[in-house]
């Protein structure tokens, strides 16, 4: 279902661009035989249902979550704003014992009770070499009703809650999205400036390129300068983000129209979009920001 959409692409398209951010760059081939590294460091590390993923948006990001996935298990994407406390009672509450995640975070994951395994650590290189002798693993059957990520809300009003998704709730979400929104064969290039712990940037910019075999830039730390260089330099055409994302964007004093000239979509969503930002975005670069 999600993680077939990935082999799939792997096979069809093994040389196209899948995702990058500033320090690494994975064709569709790359990414699922990454996937199926991480597939065999979960189920050696960890025989829980459920496995923790505190990771910003990366390259690395789709290839754990679809590890998780082909090891059998639950994906747990971690929200890494939290404080340390806090994060422990979501962890106690997802009842999880492993966490992959990388060495920034180390202070933050150094006090919960679960076994943690940094990216920075692992041979990946290496096992790399060892997946693409070994080829594809089987791909495990899963139910549409079958739960793929627990995601915890903000926890506005009380202590966040974890919201059991289904494959079937995410293929569907993406399918549609597809189908209606991002409507096009054309090959399509997206900037991925969201949180993946959030069921907004997990969508729209992790599973859904997937289906549309599209490219991604991932910035880790949302930073305007950068995501709008990031418009010009890798010639971003879908970009999903919220509202206060583009209006840092729109205060950059130095970005130029021309750097959003490729835009084929751009959708705002998350919280309500001011109209000073969608009139400011109309006006000075020429695009039409989309409510979601």
């Amino acid at each position: 279902m999600l993680l077939d959409a990935l082999v799939t692409a792997a096979r069809e398209k093994p040389n196209a661009a899948a995702v990058a951010d500033p320090t690494l760059s994975l064709t569709y081939k790359q990414l699922a035989r990454l996937a199926s590294v991480f597939r065999r460091v979960i189920a050696g590390e960890t025989s829980c249902e459920r496995v923790g993923i505190m990771l910003p948006a990366t390259a690395a990001f789709p290839a754990v979550l679809m590890g998780t996935w082909w090891a059998g298990r639950i994906a747990v994407p971690l929200n890494f704003l939290l404080r340390a406390e806090e994060l422990a009672k979501v962890v106690s509450d997802a009842q999880i014992d492993f966490i992959i995640t990388v060495k920034p975070f180390a202070e933050l994951v150094g006090s919960l009770p679960c076994r943690v395994r940094y990216l920075e650590d692992l041979p990946l290189k290496r096992k790399m070499i060892f997946a693409m002798l070994r080829g594809f693993p089987r791909v495990p059957k899963v139910e549409r009703d079958q739960t793929a990520v627990i995601l915890y809300t903000s926890g506005t009003t009380a202590q966040p809650k974890g919201v059991e998704l289904t494959f079937g709730n995410l293929h569907s979400n993406c399918v549609d999205c597809v189908h209606s929104i991002l409507n096009t064969d054309e090959p399509q290039r997206f900037l991925n400036i969201l949180p993946p712990f959030h069921v907004f940037g997990l969508t729209a910019n992790v599973l859904i390129p997937i289906f549309m075999r599209a490219s991604v830039f991932a910035i880790p730390r949302f930073n305007p300068i950068a995501a709008v260089r990031a418009f010009e330099e890798h010639r971003i055409t879908v970009i999903l983000a919220i509202p206060s994302m583009y209006a840092a964007m729109l205060r950059v004093k130095s970005a130029k129209p021309d750097a959003f000239k490729d835009i084929y979509i751009a959708i705002s969503g998350g919280e309500p979009l001011p109209d000073n930002v969608r009139t400011g975005f109309q006006e000075r670069f020429g695009v039409t920001l989309g409510q979601g």
